[in-house]
């Protein structure tokens, strides 16, 4: 986060302890109980997590933090995997906040690949202006619901690398969104012609393939070649 740097007063010098009193970051109440022994986590943990709304952009390292993927080739034993998976709660609340009229260029696919590790997670849409709630509850809840099995496989095998999402709210109009989906060079040599060029006949099967064609935004493609 970045924080307007503090103005200097005419009318008395300032020093330290008004600079850091005026500047410091308050932090989330009771995190620390998230991260103590084993007893703590596995009880106090989910109910904190389903009690704290996190805006968009921090949902990557957020899940990182909380919901560390464990894999197969670690050298952890079976008792602390057992111990570490018992702090997730399988069927908790992620409450989402959206604190603008607007959403900028926000990579939503980690948030795509948490409801598949997690289905029985419910994802409370919360909004600063409420009259925006229902039409963005609707749509996130069209997009992370999309059972299309091209979709769900190339999530999981990473063969889609981003879901950018740009939106807008205008107060008695339809929510303005629109997606941008990169998908590995590998998967998409059916879709494009020589050179890297979409056919627009191709990304309205594309897009029928992956099972978005009816979420009411505008979508296109990006390649990549890593």
């Amino acid at each position: 986060m970045t924080y307007q740097k503090p103005k200097k007063s005419r009318h008395r010098k300032q020093n330290s302890d008004d600079e850091d009193r005026r500047t410091a970051v308050k932090p989330l109440p009771y995190i620390g109980l998230t991260q103590v022994c084993s007893l703590i986590r596995t009880e106090f943990r989910p109910l904190w997590l389903s009690t704290h709304r996190f805006p968009l952009f921090v949902l990557e390292s957020y899940f990182k933090a909380f919901f560390p993927v464990l894999r197969r080739s670690s050298q952890m034993d079976g008792k602390s995997r057992k111990r570490i998976e018992s702090y997730h709660d399988p069927a908790g609340t992620l409450r989402l906040w959206v604190n603008q009229d607007y959403i900028r260029d926000i990579d939503v696919f980690p948030l795509l690949r948490f409801h598949l590790r997690f289905p029985a997670y419910t994802m409370d849409i919360m909004c600063a202006q409420l009259e925006t709630k229902a039409p963005l509850t609707k749509f996130f809840t069209a997009l992370i619901n999309n059972a299309s099995l091209t979709w769900v496989k190339y999530i999981k095998q990473q063969s889609i690398t981003q879901v950018v999402l740009n939106a807008e709210f205008y107060a008695g109009q339809p929510l303005r969104a629109a997606l941008h989906v990169v998908i590995k060079q590998r998967q998409m040599s059916d879709w494009v012609e020589p050179g890297g060029h979409f056919m627009a006949p191709l990304c309205t099967d594309l897009r029928r393939s992956l099972g978005i064609e009816d979420l009411n935004c505008h979508v296109d493609f990006g390649i990549d070649y890593w």
